[in-house]
């Protein structure tokens, strides 16, 4: 880098196959291992206040495979990188949609949490389909997205999760994620 300063891979790298692969897996494990002490001195202080205080984090969109804007897809942060210092792994239910497949992949989130953690509980803290503007069509693609990532908790043992509900609309997310007809 400029002036001895270490910088990571471009995007172009990270998203392609070629000599770059060990420099950006490098790179994504130093990341990985960065965010986990920063879990672990997260945990530490939250012990040392309230030693039964649960902890965990939500994983968001980077951590849990969805081809968000926010998030090169190619490089999300590993639910590996906080297990081991949270009680329970919290991924969000966003990138699920579509065919029965999409959902089914998304039950692989839910068994991965399980095994880099140990076995730790899965809760999934935040999902959602807007159903805004709110028309027939709309409701029924809500039911049935509900319908089956519940189906996908169910058979992964999810431990819980938290639907977003909200009874108007998101003027900042130009979203609406009302349950309730």
């Amino acid at each position: 880098g400029k002036e001895g300063r270490v910088k990571g891979p471009t995007d172009e790298q990270v998203s392609a196959v070629g000599s770059s692969n060990r420099m950006v897996a490098a790179y994504r494990r130093f990341c990985d291992d960065l965010l986990s002490r920063h879990y672990m001195k997260t945990q530490a202080v939250v012990r040392s206040v309230d030693p039964f205080h649960p902890i965990s984090v939500r994983s968001g969109f980077d951590g849990t495979g969805s081809t968000s804007f926010y998030a090169l897809p190619q490089m999300p942060v590993d639910l590996f990188s906080g297990a081991k210092h949270l009680d329970y792994i919290s991924p969000e239910g966003y990138n699920f949609r579509g065919n029965e497949q999409s959902f089914r992949e998304g039950g692989l989130t839910a068994l991965y949490a399980k095994f880099v953690s140990g076995g730790k509980p899965v809760y999934w803290g935040e999902l959602g389909y807007s159903a805004f503007p709110t028309t027939a069509e709309k409701l029924e693609a809500q039911r049935e997205y509900y319908e089956k990532i519940y189906r996908v908790f169910y058979e992964t043992r999810s431990a819980g999760s938290a639907a977003w509900w909200w009874p108007g609309y998101l003027i900042w997310e130009r979203s609406d994620f009302a349950v309730i007809n």
